[in-house]
């Protein structure tokens, strides 16, 4: 089960929520996981490095926000879902469903 699902983390907003979440101080006293997705496996894997993050399956997954099935996959194992993918009107559908 992951705690926290980033969606869009590649982007700019996404990316500024990424760090700060992976610079929380709750992170250490009470840790949570936190994944990384996004469009470009290339991309989450670089984001994670950079922010110290794991580039294992539960830590980034590849989402399509316009494939309703790839985004339940990522969604369904998530407590907590925060969208920063874009564009809203094209992706946004799939993810609040």
């Amino acid at each position: 089960m992951r705690d926290i699902l980033i969606l869009g983390a590649t982007g700019f907003a996404g990316g500024l929520i990424a760090r700060y979440l992976a610079n929380h101080p709750q992170r250490t006293s009470s840790p949570f996981t936190l994944t990384l997705g996004g469009r470009s496996g290339e991309k989450l894997s670089e984001i994670a490095i950079s922010l110290g993050l794991s580039t294992d399956p539960d830590s980034i997954v590849v989402v399509d926000p316009s494939d309703y099935a790839s985004v339940e996959d990522a969604v369904v194992r998530a407590k907590v879902v925060i969208n920063a993918a874009r564009p809203y009107w094209k992706s946004g559908e799939h993810i609040v469903r």
